[in-house]
């Protein structure tokens, strides 16, 4: 035993020894809350959902002696408007209940569960057991009465002139009950449909317990689960082999949103340094004379041209990015203005930015431990981007910078502007990639540029994407990554082009851009994507012209592209809410291993989208795929049909099994739509 005198009780239950029995016996009866889902590491960061969605919660909520409970889901948003609603058993024996609440409302919420000893339940279940064994129900019948004339009492006292009408069903209930003769009659009365509605509408709360905590949530704007993302940089938008301004880029926005982009984003704008200047320079070694986080270069049209870029948007209904880096040049004007704001070397020198074994010996990192002076200018420098219009932010390696800082910053700007996005850009481990989006980022990268194979695809989509069965498992586990995670998935980015695109000419391209629109809610492409750029560094995967330091000419009008087929991508992804989603991808089985085949079927079960994608850009594979009919409701004797969306054939198709022959030139992949 303990100094302090307490035990544990069945591993759950402390107490202090000292306690009479008297004492003791306070525990009978309570109602336990346990297994609640979602909560993430222990409700310290917040659950994610977009506005229209739902919440949907599940617990173990039960009581001693086998009593029946009753629950309810409460949630409540920061400026104080409260939504409850019913929780019912969906896993009788296992006593798993389930709520669900619509979010309307973007903002921050916190929600939890009160449960309590419902009495009536209790009651109904214990008599309709003993008329069914044949028992005496005489004294059964007059408790079941007297729970109503209580009810009646709770009305008086608590709620009056609010539930007029129901007291007056129940009174009318007694009065029949009082009326009648027959035993059979009076218990159809007390267990009637309306009376159990009345008894939860207005409950006597025995032994009520509420969970521990209340949970944080999130409700964000929908592009935080669903966004098509352009990656355009001002420099390579110029013509006639001039570098390009942001003027520029306001020029191309109608371009991109013809493609059905939903957001165009910009790199870094600021003004970059001199100093061991690469190329025409890097476009995260940010700060000269002219300026540092809060100015736009003058090269590239300075405010003026990023305010006509954020017009542009707006006229072509795109939502406008921007790029966030918190890296400086050694020419930043606060090295001078705030020397402590700094990292240095044991002899004085600042230190250099190193990422592994790569030194930048044109960018220094910032001191995030040097005061909330430093966090509250750049908050100022977020705040000035918002107030220009921008809502999207996608930032440069947070990991190599602080991840408090990024946190707090995420919460501040979310208090003014909730309808503020923050994408976590870069390549980190999954610990790290986990918790970028635990603490606020609303989407992160992933490493699915480096998974070619039908193997490492599927582990690592299911990784990001995967959910658990809530209703029909034995046991709930703490989390799934879904409630808090989203990733942006990216086939190239400015630099880095995988070996999966440098030899597959046009059809890898596309295969892997299938792959990243239809697995993921959200995918992004870099400028210049579309015309199928395989141009790299002998023996490297780096692009041969990286736009991170150099001017890239893009031959826009070469007939080596896909735009049209970009386009057509994109409006079967808005028009399929299937595809809308993260957490509701399924991967099906297919007998060839070059052919990779899944699914998306939506919240309402009336979308339903099977994808097949062939991963040899080379040859034509052949497979035998298996459509999961059970899943959607088709007997496997029906006959069906199916639209394939990206020729826009239809088929009637009867059974699970069918053959595909998928190939090179014409039919790299197949995205079907069941028809009902």
């Amino acid at each position: 035993m303990s100094e302090n005198n307490t035990s544990e009780v069945s591993g759950y239950l402390s107490y202090d020894s000292s306690f009479s029995d008297n004492d003791i016996s306070l525990y009978k009866g309570a109602v336990f809350i346990e297994n609640l889902f979602p909560e993430i590491s222990a409700g310290k960061y917040y659950v994610k959902r977009v506005v229209g969605e739902e919440l949907v919660v599940f617990a173990d909520i039960f009581s001693e002696a086998k009593k029946k409970v009753s629950a309810v889901l409460i949630c409540k948003k920061q400026s104080g408007k409260k939504y409850e609603t019913r929780m019912f058993e969906v896993n009788p024996g296992l006593s798993r209940f389930k709520g669900s609440i619509r979010l309307d409302e973007i903002g921050s919420y916190k929600y939890t569960i009160e449960a309590w000893v419902d009495e009536y339940a209790t009651w109904s279940d214990a008599i309709v057991s003993k008329k069914n064994n044949g028992a005496n129900i005489d004294a059964d019948l007059n408790d079941g009465v007297d729970i109503l004339r209580n009810r009646i009492l709770l009305i008086n006292s608590e709620h009056k002139d609010i539930y007029d009408e129901d007291k007056s069903f129940l009174q009318e209930v007694i009065r029949q009950f009082n009326l009648s003769g027959n035993k059979s009659e009076k218990m159809e009365l007390l267990l009637s449909e309306k009376v159990s509605e009345v008894m939860h509408k207005i409950p006597f709360k025995s032994c009520s317990s509420k969970y521990y905590k209340e949970l944080k949530l999130v409700v964000e704007p929908r592009v935080a689960e669903f966004s098509s993302w352009y990656n355009m940089y001002p420099r390579s938008q110029g013509e006639n082999g001039e570098a390009g301004t942001l003027f520029d880029c306001a020029k191309k926005v109608e371009y991109v949103s013809d493609m059905g982009f939903d957001v165009v984003c910009l790199p870094p704008v600021q003004p970059l340094g001199d100093t061991n200047r690469k190329y025409s320079g890097n476009l995260y070694s940010v700060g000269s004379k002219d300026g540092g986080f809060g100015d736009v270069a003058r090269s590239l049209g300075g405010l003026n041209g990023l305010k006509e870029f954020v017009k542009s948007c707006y006229d072509n209904s795109v939502l406008a990015a921007l790029e966030l880096c918190f890296f400086c040049s050694l020419d930043h004007p606060w090295i001078k203005e705030y020397p402590d704001r700094f990292l240095y070397n044991t002899d004085g020198s600042l230190k250099i930015y190193e990422k592994g074994a790569e030194m930048h010996d044109d960018m220094v990192s910032l001191n995030f431990s040097a005061g909330r002076s430093l966090w509250q200018d750049l908050k100022e420098v977020v705040d000035f981007w918002i107030d220009i219009g921008i809502k999207l932010f996608k930032v440069t390696m947070p990991y190599d910078t602080s991840l408090d800082f990024w946190q707090w910053l995420i919460a501040e700007i979310r208090k003014k502007d909730p309808d503020v996005c923050f994408v976590a850009d870069g390549f980190c481990k999954p610990a790290m990639l986990e918790q970028l989006a635990r603490i606020g980022f609303s989407q992160v990268n992933s490493y699915y540029m480096w998974r070619d194979t039908k193997n490492s695809i599927i582990e690592h989509i299911n990784y990001l994407t995967s959910r658990k069965d809530r209703e029909g498992s034995t046991q709930i586990s703490t989390f799934d990554t879904p409630d808090y995670l989203r990733p942006n998935i990216s086939p190239s980015t400015s630099d880095i082009l995988p070996w999966s695109l440098q030899k597959g000419g046009v059809e890898s391209f596309v295969l892997r851009l299938v792959m990243a629109a239809t697995m993921s809610s959200s995918y992004s492409i870099i400028n210049g994507y579309e015309l199928c750029e395989d141009n790299a560094i002998s023996g490297k995967e780096v692009y041969e012209i990286n736009e991170r330091f150099q001017v890239k000419k893009h031959k826009w009008g070469e007939p080596r592209n896909i735009k049209e087929f970009i386009k057509n991508l994109n409006q079967i992804r808005k028009e399929n809410t299937a595809l809308h989603q993260n957490d509701n991808l399924r991967f099906y089985h297919s007998s060839n291993s070059n052919v990779i085949f899944y699914g998306k079927v939506d919240n309402e079960k009336k979308n339903f989208i099977l994808i097949a994608v062939n991963l040899d850009p080379f040859n034509a594979n052949g497979s035998d795929i298996w459509f999961p009919l059970s899943d959607f409701g088709i007997a496997s004797s029906a006959t069906y049909k199916v639209e394939e969306l990206l020729s826009g054939e239809s088929y009637e198709w009867k059974g699970e099994n069918h053959f595909i022959n998928l190939y090179p030139n014409g039919r790299q992949c197949v995205i079907y739509r069941l028809v009902f």
